[in-house]
């Protein structure tokens, strides 16, 4: 899971400004193994669509590019802090990390 992230945040560290995330084929036999009984927040996945992983329960972190931090489960949503004065706010709320809330 821990991998999966990592990867992701590098391929975006190198991806060129204004390109969209591309996912590779999906093949569920080498994603990580989930017990779905440690997901309190209900299970989602991971941000291709392929791989299962827990939504965050309350106050966990979520969000950032293409929710690469995760989704909120339930009824919560992902509370992001604004951005500095001046900045974007797509830009700022599409890359910022939240928390999770009621």
């Amino acid at each position: 899971m821990k991998l999966l992230v990592l990867v992701v945040l590098a391929f975006l560290l190198f991806a060129k400004e204004g390109e969209g995330l591309t996912c590779p084929e999906c093949n569920r036999e080498e994603c990580p193994v989930l017990d779905e009984s440690t997901c309190g927040a209900g299970v989602s996945t991971d941000a291709c669509g392929c791989c299962p992983r827990c939504f965050k329960d309350l106050g966990e972190g979520c969000g950032g590019p293409w929710n690469v931090f995760g989704r909120c489960g339930g009824t919560m949503t992902c509370r992001k802090v604004p951005g500095p004065f001046g900045t974007d706010d797509y830009t700022w709320n599409f890359n910022a990390r939240g928390t999770c809330v009621q």
